[in-house]
This record gives C-alpha cells, structure tokens and sequence, in this order.
C-alpha cells in the first residue's frame, strides 16, 4: 500500500510506530461488514525511501521569513469557538460526535460588511452495525450591512447501504427573512464514485435535483459601498435603481444597504 508522500527529518534514537487499523471514524467511512485483517509478520515490510546527505546541500540558500499581504484586522463582535464533543449512549451502545465549529462574527471596517459563519456536525454510529453510520452537517453563513441583511442556510445528510452511500442535501437562502430559493437534492453513488460526487455537491450540479421552488422575487446585486449607480446598473440595475435613468432618484449614488 503506497502512502502519501512526507518529508520528515527523525531525530537519531527516535522509531518509527506502524498503527492498522479497520476504522478511522469519522474521518473515514466504516467498511459496510464486520472486518478481520491479517498480517504475515515474517513477509511484511514498510519501504521508506530516504534521502541521502548530499555535499552540495550547503550550498543551497536558506528559506527567508514567509511573505503576505498585510493581514486585515476586523472589528470582532463574537470570537471564535471551535469544539468536539463525545456522547456515549451504553444502552443503545451508541456513540456521536458532534463538532461545533463557530467561526465568529466580525465586521471589514473598511466597508461596513458584517460576516457569521457558524456550522455543527453529528457523527453516529453502533458499535456492531456499521450501516448505522450517520453524517449530519448543519451550516449558516450571514452577512449584514445596515438594515441589509442575507443569509444562507445549508444541510447534507449521508448515510449507506453495503454498496451505496445515500446524501441528501437542502439549501434555502433568505434576504431579511424573506426564504428567496430553496433546493434539495437526493442522490446514490457506489463507493468507487465518493470522491467524484463529493466534489461535485461543492462546485457543480450533480445527481438529481428537485425543481427550485419559484418564488416571486427578484434578486439584484450587491454594490460596493459608495459606488456609482451606473456600475451596478450596467448588470441588471442598481439595488435601488432599477435602471440607469437621470429620473431616478437613487440613480446618481448607489445609496442604502446595498451601497
């Protein structure tokens, strides 16, 4: 079995520790049965290909101090908190962990925008089915700017048969608390495909989706604060000028939550 390449430097007198094992949950899916592995002590062998001193290595020059852009300081109205929490159900022989992860919220000074991303993950499985696997991801991400205010909320559940995994996902967005769109998906995929489908709920449509439910509105975008009007309405008019017209009164300067 090929492992992933690393370059490490080990320390003389240190070892190195070999760990097998039939699960790695939640990181990795259980393996739909029960499994027993067998190893030939005698036969085996871990191959590490090693990198040599090499006279010339003296010469090469040395790693300067990182490079990066200045880091932007915003204003923090909620830190940060991350956490894993383990619950253990004896009589069920239960076990779940749930990851809060809560990222803050905070606000760019420089353009008044606001930001909260904050999501929880449950992980469930039984200590003798390992079909009764369970992911559940929760996800909200907001963003305010005076009375301006969107939001999107998000949900993927995946559970499996012997040979499928089963997802399920829904996406709803709000502007105020007025629901914009929502969409649900529901999708089977063999476990040679994971991968593939995995990517494809990040960044492309895949599988079947539900028709979007329509919903008599009208989305516009979002100007940058300050901008001219004529900027925003080149695109499908200004958030508050629906054109660009001289009578309109909000045409000359994107005024409002939008700009």
């Amino acid at each position: 079995m090929k492992l992933k390449d690393v370059a490490f430097a080990i320390p003389v007198g240190h070892r190195l520790r070999v760990a097998i094992s039939t699960t790695y949950w939640p990181m990795v899916w259980p393996s739909p049965r029960p499994v027993r592995l067998s190893i030939c002590s005698g036969t085996s062998t871990l191959d590490l290909p090693v990198r040599k001193p090499d006279p010339d290595d003296q010469n090469h020059r040395e790693f300067g101090s990182p490079r990066a852009s200045q880091p932007v300081n915003p204003t923090v109205l909620r830190k940060p908190n991350h956490d894993w929490i383990v619950t253990r159900d004896l009589k069920a022989e239960e076990t779940t962990i749930t990851v809060m992860k809560d990222n803050g919220t905070f606000i760019l000074d420089s353009t008044g925008l606001e930001f909260d991303h904050k999501g929880i993950e449950a992980y469930r499985i039984l200590d003798n089915d390992p079909l009764a696997a369970s992911a559940d991801m929760r996800w909200t991400v907001r963003y305010r700017r005076d009375d301006w205010c969107v939001r999107i909320e998000n949900r993927a559940v995946m559970t499996s048969t012997e040979d499928r995994f089963l997802v399920t996902a829904n996406i709803e967005a709000y502007e105020g608390e007025t629901r914009v769109l929502r969409r649900m998906s529901r999708m089977a995929c063999s476990a040679g495909s994971l991968l593939l489908m995995v990517f494809c709920l990040i960044f492309v449509p895949y599988g079947h989706y539900d028709q979007p439910e329509k919903l008599h509105y009208e989305n516009h975008p979002i100007c940058p604060k300050g901008a001219d009007g004529r900027h925003c309405a080149g695109v499908r008019g200004c958030a508050r000028a629906r054109s660009w017209e001289p009578s309109c009164r909000h045409s000359k300067r994107c005024a409002g939550p939008y700009g």
